[in-house]
């Protein structure tokens, strides 16, 4: 086999991988309800995939597994912006977050 055809034979690989993700991810944006918000429906797209690319969901688990890949994402987002104290610790032991605004390092009303 000469460089030539190697180098067509690899295109038409790559060619037909392109062609093999769009129809997955196709696949995998039709799996997920329309009532679920665009922005979630891409990181949710996205985390399927991701798991697509191990051997631990084959794309007969997709519609079966949809509704848990969404209630993760909720789950783990849902709180990120609720109401927070400023005098609430950002971690266990450490600043509180109005020690982090500029200005009022120190500073705390008695």
């Amino acid at each position: 086999m000469n460089s030539t055809t190697s180098l067509l034979l690899r295109r038409r690989h790559a060619r037909y991988r392109r062609n093999e993700v769009a129809e997955l991810v196709t696949h995998l944006r039709s799996a997920v309800p329309a009532i679920v918000p665009a922005h979630v429906q891409d990181d949710v797209v996205g985390e399927m995939s991701l798991t697509m690319a191990s051997p631990r969901l084959g794309k007969a688990d997709i519609e079966r597994l949809v509704g848990e890949f969404v209630k993760a994402y909720w789950k783990t987002y849902s709180k990120k912006f609720d109401a927070v104290s400023l005098d609430a610790p950002i971690y266990t032991d450490g600043p509180t977050l109005i020690d982090t605004i500029e200005g009022t390092s120190g500073h705390r009303r008695s």
